[in-house]
């Protein structure tokens, strides 16, 4: 499956009462998090699975190394931080190690080469 066509299909959420619909891209984390027993490390490793572009995972470790609340506005925060400078690193032809297709990289990248450092 294509990266496109994952994009275009909503992601169907049990919460314990009802079922509903995320579409992608558009992501309601808040609403995510309404799933029981789903905190925003949890979430945010499907969040990644599925959109690798726009979604790192933001974890323990990277709450303790870095100054991101761990709710979902930090998570926000975080995604929105690391996506510009995925672009950055694109507009200034930095080598992306995934080696992905034209040298982009995705904010799981930036999320990564952050969470290697953290960890050391």
């Amino acid at each position: 499956m294509s990266q496109s066509s994952a994009s275009a299909m909503p992601v169907q959420i049990f919460n314990g009462n009802a079922y509903f619909a995320i579409p992608m891209p558009v992501i309601d984390f808040p609403q995510l998090l309404t799933v029981r027993f789903l905190d925003v490390s949890f979430a945010s490793k499907h969040l990644r699975f599925l959109r690798p572009d726009i979604c790192p995972v933001f974890d323990s470790y990277l709450h303790d190394a870095l100054p991101y609340t761990l709710d979902a506005s930090g998570y926000s925060d975080f995604a929105n931080d690391c996506a510009w400078l995925a672009h950055q690193l694109g507009a200034n032809q930095i080598p992306n190690p995934r080696q992905r297709a034209g040298g982009v990289w995705f904010a799981a990248d930036v999320e990564g080469a952050i969470y290697m450092l953290a960890t050391r």
